[in-house]
């Protein structure tokens, strides 16, 4: 155990020269940068509030008219919820006073409506999915060039989306100086403000 001791005391010094040597002989191998690089501007965005209610208003309005589509479906979905619940209580409580076909008669309705909601709602959800992104794909595309056009006039090297690094927990500080969230939202409803749709005309 003593001979090991003083190998780490010998060794330590050994690989702190040799260090030391390979920084005097990289630094003396690489040339001198010929210009010098401009400091870094850095700003952050949250793209969490870009569907928002205070977000991109063109988002928002065809994620309601979406919504709107597919309400009678969300309904119907709300219902075979509400009546497998509704059964499932129903056989708790009173599964103890029926017959045994009675009770499989109750068991097998019960599957037969989770079934169907499942499939109900994983359908829904696909459709949905599908259809919010194509909706939302090009005002998604034209965020992203115009938050480019924005950093450019404001002469920003790097904006970072902190929505991701917030949902990891890896953002323990962050000061709101430098997060322009609400004032490109601002800018961007600006120029491209939401389309309100035609009135009709009454006859």
């Amino acid at each position: 155990m003593r001979s090991m001791h003083m190998f780490g005391w010998i060794l330590v010094p050994i690989l702190g020269i040799m260090w030391w040597q390979g920084q005097q002989q990289q630094s003396a191998s690489q040339p001198a940068p010929s210009q010098a690089i401009p400091p870094a501007r850095i700003a952050v965005i949250d793209s969490t509030v870009f569907s928002s209610e205070q977000g991109i208003q063109q988002l928002q309005q065809q994620m309601r008219l979406l919504d709107e589509k597919y309400k009678p479906q969300f309904d119907e979905l709300k219902r075979y919820q509400q009546e497998v619940a509704a059964l499932e209580r129903e056989i708790n409580t009173k599964a103890a006073n029926w017959t045994i076909e009675v009770r499989q008669q109750k068991q097998e309705e019960l599957q037969d409506k989770q079934i169907k909601m499942k499939r109900l709602r994983e359908d829904l959800e696909r459709r949905y999915k599908r259809d919010l992104q194509r909706v939302t794909q090009p005002i998604s595309e034209r965020v992203r060039t115009y938050l480019q056009q924005y950093a450019k006039r404001r002469g920003i090297t790097l904006i970072l989306d902190v929505a991701p690094l917030n949902q990891a927990g890896a953002v323990p500080y962050l000061d709101k100086a430098i997060d322009v969230t609400e004032d490109f939202i601002s800018e961007y409803n600006q120029k491209y403000p939401a389309i309100q749709p035609a009135k009709s005309s009454s006859p």
